[in-house]
Order: C-alpha cells, then sequence, then structure tokens
C-alpha cells in the first residue's frame, strides 16, 4: 500500500516537473496561457500579502520595549580560609606604643635611637615552655644575612593575654626601662657575669658593625616562629659604642632588687645557703634573697616505662658581693625540690638548678639597712658636756604655803 502510493506521489512530481520546464515554450497554446496567468496572479497576491505582514510586524517591534536577557547569577566565591599571621617586629626612632603603633620605619641612620615591638601569632599565656609564670622566646639577630652569635638571647615575661612585648634596640639612657622590671628578663647566650641581653646587648651589636650600609633581621622563636621584622641601616657605627657605656652606667645606677612574689626566712635562708655552695658563686658573699615566684610551681615530668620525676622550684633575685668588692643581681635564679616520700614535707634538700644572669648594681641597692644591736640599745646615750655647761638650770618653783 505504501508503495502505491509513494509511486503516484513521484509520479505527479514529475509531471508538475515537465509543465514548468514547457511552460515558456507550450505559453502560446490556449489553455496553458491561460493557467499560467492564474498562476502568477495567486503569486503576486501572496507576496503582496506577505510584504504587508512584514511592515506591520516590523512597526510594531519598534514601538514595543526588548525585553533584556536575564544575567546569569554569578555563583560567589567560596570564603578564603584565614591566614594566621606570622608575627611582626616592627621599629620607630621614638619609643613605641604597643596598642597605638606610629612612626613605623624601616630605615635608619647610624646614631639613631632605635626603639622596637614585637607583635607575636600567640598570646603570652601560650608560650610558656613549662608549669612556670613566664612565657620564654629565643631571640636570633642576623646581620645581612648571617646569624650573630653575639646577637641571641632569651626573653623571659609574665603570662598574660597580651600578644605584643617590647624589644628596645638602642634606646636613649632616659628611656632604658627595660631591666628595672622584673616581669621582663632578657638572658644572653652564652651568660656570663656583666653580659645582659636585651637592649644593652643590641646595642654593643651595633657598636661592633663597620661603617657602611647594613641589613639587620630579628627573627623571634618559641618553637615555632612567633615574630620576624628586620631594618636597614647605614653611617658610622660608632655613636653606639658611646650610647652602650651610658646604657651601662644608667643600668647599674637603677638595678635593684624586685618586690618579693612571697616572704619566708626559712626558704629565703636555704636559698643563701644554697647559691653559697654552688660553684657559679664561687668566691662570693650572697647578701639577700628575694622570692619571685608567688607560690611553689610543682612539675611532673612523665618518663614511660621508668616513671615519673616530680619536684618544685622557686625563682628567686639574689644580692651578691664578688671578690672585688663589687656588687650585683643574679636574675631568674630558680631552685628545686625534688619529691621524696620519706621526708616530713615530701620533698628533698633545696639545689641550685639555674643560677639566672648577673648585672651590676651600686651597693646601696643592695644592702639592707643595718638594724641596731641589742647591746646599742641598752647603752646609755652619752651626755654632751658642753651642751650641758650652756645650758641655763631653772630654778625650781618654791610651793607657796597656805
Amino acid at each position: 500500500m505504501k508503495s502505491s502510493r509513494n509511486v503516484t506521489c513521484f509520479s505527479f512530481v514529475l509531471l508538475f516537473s515537465f509543465l514548468l520546464a514547457a511552460s515558456p515554450a507550450m505559453a502560446q497554446f490556449g489553455p496553458y496561457s491561460r493557467a499560467l496567468k492564474r498562476a502568477k496572479k495567486v503569486t503576486k497576491g501572496a507576496d503582496d500579502r506577505n510584504r504587508e505582514l512584514d511592515d506591520v510586524i516590523n512597526k510594531e517591534g519598534a514601538t514595543k520595549p526588548k525585553k533584556k536577557a536575564r544575567r546569569k547569577k554569578k555563583k560567589k566565591p567560596a570564603p578564603a580560609v584565614a591566614v594566621k599571621p606570622l608575627g611582626e617586629v616592627i621599629f620607630s626612632t621614638a619609643p613605641i606604643n604597643p596598642l597605638d603603633p606610629r612612626d613605623i620605619t624601616k630605615t635608619f641612620k647610624a646614631g639613631d635611637n632605635i626603639y622596637g615591638v614585637l607583635q607575636l601569632r600567640k598570646k603570652l599565656q601560650l608560650l610558656s615552655s613549662d608549669s612556670s609564670w613566664y612565657a620564654q622566646l629565643n631571640v636570633t639577630v642576623f646581620v645581612d644575612g648571617k646569624p650573630r652569635p653575639d646577637g641571641s638571647f632569651w626573653i623571659r615575661e609574665k603570662l598574660s593575654p597580651n600578644k605584643h612585648m617590647l624589644l628596645n634596640v638602642a634606646p636613649k639612657p632616659d628611656n632604658l626601662i627595660s631591666y628595672e622590671n622584673y616581669d621582663v628578663t632578657y638572658q644572653p647566650l652564652p651568660n656570663s657575669w656583666g653580659t645582659c641581653g636585651g637592649p644593652l646587648q643590641l646595642t654593643n651589636l651595633l657598636a661592633t658593625l663597620p661603617a657602611g650600609k647594613h641589613t639587620v633581621k630579628i627573627v623571634v622563636r618559641h618553637g615555632k616562629q612567633q615574630a620576624v621584622g628586620e631594618f636597614t641601616i647605614d653611617g658610622d657605627f660608632k655613636p653606639y659604642a658611646k650610647l652602650y657605656k651610658q646604657l651601662l652606667a644608667q643600668s647599674i645606677t637603677r638595678m635593684k632588687l624586685p618586690k618579693p612574689g612571697m616572704v619566708d626566712k626559712e626558704i629565703e635562708k636555704d636559698m643563701i645557703t644554697t647559691a653559697g655552695h654552688g660553684r657559679e658563686f664561687k668566691g662570693c658573699e650572697i647578701l639577700q634573697a628575694v622570692i619571685i615566684s608567688p607560690k611553689w610551681t610543682v612539675t611532673k615530668v612523665n618518663l614511660g616505662k621508668d616513671g615519673s620525676v616530680h619536684f618544685r622550684s622557686l625563682r628567686a633575685a639574689l644580692a651578691i658581693k664578688d671578690s672585688k668588692g663589687k656588687y650585683w643581681i643574679a636574675r631568674q635564679v630558680l631552685f628545686t625540690e625534688d619529691y621524696d616520700d620519706d621526708e616530713d614535707d615530701g620533698y628533698d634538700e633545696m639545689e641550685l638548678f639555674n643560677a639566672g644572669y648577673r648585672m651590676q648594681t651600686l651597693k646601696k641597692n643592695v644592702v639592707p639597712v643595718e638594724e641596731k644591736s641589742a647591746d646599742a640599745e641598752s647603752k646609755p646615750a652619752e651626755l654632751d658636756v658642753k651642751k650641758l655647761k650652756d645650758a641655763k638650770l631653772e630654778k625650781p618653783a618654791v610651793p607657796k604655803i597656805p
């Protein structure tokens, strides 16, 4: 059925094509001529109607506003992962307020006063290496990319929620307050008599640099890096040798014993005796001990299968007189007592664990005021004979007899 229908359609198309091909030649004959004229009229009329329709459509399209294409909404990028800052050491030629730092610079001329602040990654209370009361940071100084052996020291500061710490490089003598504050200490590496970390060590380091331009970089670590900063300095560095002497003289004048964290005469006496037997204070006289810690710090160290070590510790400052007659203060001296079940209080005898570091001071700053002895109080005061002779004796009043 389908095949016969297809044959019929094909025949019709073939016939119509033949008529169209023969139309110009047969147009002159009657029937064919009339059919051709009618076809032309129909075609012309259809063309006219199509043009009219196009005009109407174009006019309507001109009056109606075109609809704006909808923009696809852009997907918001995923929020960036917060990256913890590495910390920074900032510098200025004037003292810096850590809460409002201003006039920060990285370029200095030799002889300028240089002040600094550590902006740490973590709070000080999270930077304690043990159960002590202090955060401990290691400072390393690089000059022109090379570490300086005379530029390393420890900073210890009392635990607090702060994330900043002062570190002045070459301050004016009047602004040298670093060593008066026992909440902050600077211990040099290696340690020796009369040396000190912090501003004194950094100023002395600058004094040793040859003339010219140098880059000084300071890196602060507590395990991982906590802060880093650098500055360039150019010129002749001789003025820093003079500044170092001025700072040293100022520190000796101002160096005093701290206020006690706790007072216990028996413990202070044990500290003086224990330190006197230590090789670090050989040939010295221990004049006085001041306990800095507010209480004993108990520490337990787990040794795995071997058990654990249990001890307690106190930090103190010692007033010392050496064999040459000079006076010193030993800062951050650490005393310990090991746990012992056999002892009454549970702890063994006191030991000197760390001798701290020493800074020179004046006699008046460490020698306690001498108290009058009992014999001196029992003796009557000496009479001044001359004053007695010159004094006018008053006549006793004569009582009236009624």
